[in-house]
């Protein structure tokens, strides 16, 4: 155990020790300590006791430790993972676009959508739900299973944004330029999970396009209609 008085801590040569305690504590100003008492009460309330190496007992150091590494590695395999399928699920989006014709800068809706109801309706895999989120005001999302890849869309919607193709972690998804909007190799629950706890403008869970749509224009009022 060290004793340090001072206004800074001085550096400690604790090499050897299996532990180290370290009792710190600036001085007193002068004539301010007249009796041990008044000392006693000024180390109680000034000092500060803390360790500056912590024993290993029983090795459970140790094994916190190395368990905190295999947790972080994890993460990392795992979050490197997301960003791959993220990349794979853009990269088969933009084969299979190219094999309809060519790269396009917009993604043509198909002719049997009604006129009232908005592109991205058509996306979604038969016989599921629209998810929108409203993250705050002027910003609100939709999430769908897709139709045609194993994975999810995330459309900022009633429009694009300023910014909206930054405005998700590439962990989650991946920006599709042509068509204003994200995929996601994640399951629709996955994706949902992540945003509801952002949602601080509220959720609506719809079959029908139209509802979602009146929803984001709640959301969005200010942004619409400044």
């Amino acid at each position: 155990m060290f004793v340090q008085i001072g206004q800074e801590a001085n550096e400690l040569n604790t090499e050897g020790y299996d532990g180290v305690l370290v009792f710190s504590c600036p001085p007193p100003a002068e004539g301010q300590l007249r009796t041990q008492q008044d000392a006693v009460n000024y180390l109680v309330a000034e000092g500060d006791l803390y360790w500056r190496a912590v024993p290993d007992f029983a090795g459970a150091r140790s094994r916190a430790t190395a368990a905190i590494e295999r947790q972080k590695a994890v993460f990392l395999a795992e979050e490197e993972a997301n960003r791959a399928a993220g990349r794979n699920a853009l990269l088969l989006e933009r084969k299979r676009m190219l094999s309809m014709g060519g790269e396009q800068s917009e993604a043509p809706a198909p002719a049997a959508v009604p006129d009232n109801l908005p592109g991205w309706a058509v996306w979604k895999k038969p016989n599921s739900s629209f998810f929108a989120f409203g993250i705050a005001t002027g910003e609100c999302w939709v999430v769908m299973a897709a139709d045609d890849f194993e994975g999810c869309y995330i459309v900022p919607i009633p429009l694009a944004f300023d910014g909206w193709d930054e405005s998700l972690p590439p962990s989650l998804a991946t920006p599709l330029p042509a068509r204003e909007c994200y995929t996601s190799s994640r399951t629709i629950n996955e994706v949902n999970a992540w945003f509801m706890p952002r949602s601080k403008r509220g959720v609506q869970i719809d079959s029908d396009a139209r509802t979602i749509e009146r929803f984001a224009a709640t959301v969005c009022s200010d942004r619409l209609h400044p």
